[in-house]
């Protein structure tokens, strides 16, 4: 019978993880409380995420605020009253007893939905003799180059996704390198262990976890 354990990093720095950081707050608020049901009960998980759900930010969040928080995407798919394209009678139509139109901005929603809405940037890293060699072969090449496109696929395979603030420390570390002009950017092999990953500080210093 195996055994589950729930650990609390020290110095855990989640203030870029507002998500996870909730997630960390309602599971605690669970721990802390006087349980009648076991951790692993459905009940239990069930309550977390009733607590989850409820929190003022995340049920903002939960409907997917578009064009800087002004309308959300929850409701462009229900009732639409802002489609300024249309005259919305539907509140009269209803009264009326007659069906409504469909008003609904389901174009617009699409668009804008985003099925993991992180606003990351890939870079190639030279993970292993192939990476090296592929980062190579890009680095001297050009986008004509009939292998060009061939070789960026292959390198997709060695790329990790950065959040905007360890991309900028990266900038200001001079860490990157942009193929041609193409926006695909390299990490400098100094930035990069085999073993734990990505290291913003360079092969100076372990600072592998940092901000993230």
């Amino acid at each position: 019978k195996g055994q589950v354990f729930i650990v609390q990093p020290d110095k855990e720095n989640l203030s870029k993880l507002p998500t996870i950081n909730l997630g960390k707050a309602k599971m605690t608020q669970i721990l802390s409380m006087q349980r009648k049901y076991h951790l692993l009960d459905p009940q239990s998980m069930s309550n977390y995420f009733q607590y989850f759900r409820k929190d003022s930010t995340m049920q903002q969040q939960m409907a997917y605020p578009v064009n800087d928080g002004s309308h959300t995407i929850y409701e462009w798919l229900s009732s639409n009253d802002v489609n300024v394209y249309t005259k919305n009678d539907n509140a009269i139509r209803l009264k009326n007893k007659q069906l409504p139109k469909l008003w609904q901005g389901f174009m617009d929603a699409g668009r804008a939905f985003k099925a993991i809405d992180a606003p990351t940037q890939a870079i190639i890293v030279p993970y292993g003799d192939e990476s090296r060699e592929l980062i190579t072969n890009l680095c001297g090449s050009v986008v004509n180059d009939k292998h060009f496109y061939q070789w960026v696929r292959e390198a997709q395979q060695y790329s990790v996704n950065v959040f905007p603030h360890i991309l900028q420390r990266l900038v200001d570390s001079k860490a990157l390198s942009e193929v041609r002009d193409t926006g695909i950017l390299v990490l400098d092999e100094q930035f990069y262990d085999k073993q734990m990953g990505l290291n913003t500080a360079g092969s100076s210093e372990q600072d592998f976890l940092g901000d993230w």
